[in-house]
């Protein structure tokens, strides 16, 4: 028998509906973080027909398809936004982890059968202690990991000048990610006291913000996000219609060394210490106040930065990301001395095998 460990094998799930939402950052991000930390054999998986090709062939992700019901190893589902199709129920995981990403109990539970149908031991990981009440199964806390490296400050950032700010946020280009009564008035009011606004993914927010050169309205995706964030002094983030368990542009605004200012209402609030690691607000007039004196403070903006990055490389050091990571797979079975590997471990199926053979001409 050979000494050389069997590479545990994780496949990693999701719809892929868009390029740039925090689900599909979360997937890719968990699949290089296992490759690189755990040494897993992992693979991203599109659960949807309709995502784009083109960004499956850039990140190596395969399409589930029939031929595929018995890859084995452990399966990790990112959202349970989707609801698993009828393959995926077939498929007997020697390990399933559901990462629950909203704040819906009543979907989630009429998915739980599902999912306890794959793998009767299904464990769930939540985003933050509230979502793990509400959903009311129990589960452990993963925040979605982040690059730190690919996240990082600028290495030769211009000295803060007190009276200039850059404030800027990004997200899905949809209304609902803005809250669309507050945000345009603390825009305006603030853009009016020559503050700058820059704003990627946020081209919904055109019909309710008059223009002004001081406030730009990017639409998704137009620019790499580190590169962006970079270019900020502070980041803001706040939503409208609904609770946001955690949204991972803020650990990377925080990673690059940004002061972050979020709203209360939010999974990621939890994780700020407010005056120390970023800021956290109640009302509209907090948050205007607290930008006003980041603008007027450049040491603070400074000071806070530098405890973001800090508090963000504690989070997400490699030891602790190992174990997070460790717990979303089973240890690989044991081959029996002298047995050959079935051909369902290859993820085909045995008739598919005998065909393929066929086919082979000498």
């Amino acid at each position: 028998m050979s000494d050389v460990a069997e590479r545990p094998r994780v496949h990693v799930f999701f719809p892929y509906a868009t390029e740039v939402g925090g689900s599909e950052m979360r997937a890719l991000e968990i699949t290089r973080q296992l490759r690189e930390l755990c040494g897993a054999d992992a693979q991203l998986w599109a659960t949807s027909s309709r995502s784009r090709a083109a960004f499956r062939r850039r990140h190596g992700i395969r399409l589930f398809l029939p031929w595929h019901l018995r890859l084995g190893g452990s399966f990790v589902f990112v959202g349970t936004f989707w609801k698993p199709g009828r393959l995926l129920r077939l498929t007997r995981p020697q390990q399933l982890t559901v990462i629950v990403n909203t704040m819906e109990p009543g979907r989630f539970a009429n998915f739980l059968p599902l999912y306890r149908r794959i793998c009767p031991a299904v464990r769930f990981v939540y985003t933050c202690e509230l979502q793990r009440r509400t959903h009311g199964v129990d589960g452990d806390i993963h925040l979605s990991p982040i690059d730190l490296q690919r996240f990082a400050p600028e290495p030769a950032r211009p000295a803060a000048v007190a009276g200039r700010l850059r404030v800027g946020r990004c997200s899905r280009d949809a209304l609902d990610k803005h809250h669309a009564l507050y945000d345009p008035e603390l825009y305006a009011q603030l853009s009016r006291e020559g503050m700058e606004f820059d704003l990627l993914g946020a081209r919904s927010l055109a019909p309710l913000l008059d223009p002004h050169p001081a406030i730009r309205l990017r639409p998704e995706g137009e620019l790499e996000v580190a590169s962006f964030l970079r270019g900020l002094d502070v980041f803001f983030y706040r939503t409208g219609t609904f609770y946001d368990p955690a949204a991972r542009v803020v650990w990377e605004a925080m990673a690059c060394g940004l002061p972050v200012v979020c709203h209360r209402f939010a999974g990621h609030a939890d994780h700020i210490v407010h005056g120390q690691t970023g800021f956290v607000f109640d009302e509209q007039r907090e948050a205007i106040e607290i930008l006003r004196r980041l603008r007027d403070d450049p040491a603070l903006r400074e000071r806070i930065g530098r405890n973001a990055r800090r508090a963000i490389e504690a989070r997400f050091a490699p030891e602790r990301l190992r174990n997070m990571l460790a717990t979303y797979y089973a240890a690989p079975a044991a081959p029996e001395p002298g047995a050959a590997s079935p051909p369902a471990a290859r993820g085909v199926w045995p008739q598919q095998e005998k065909e393929k053979t066929r086919s082979v001409r000498p």
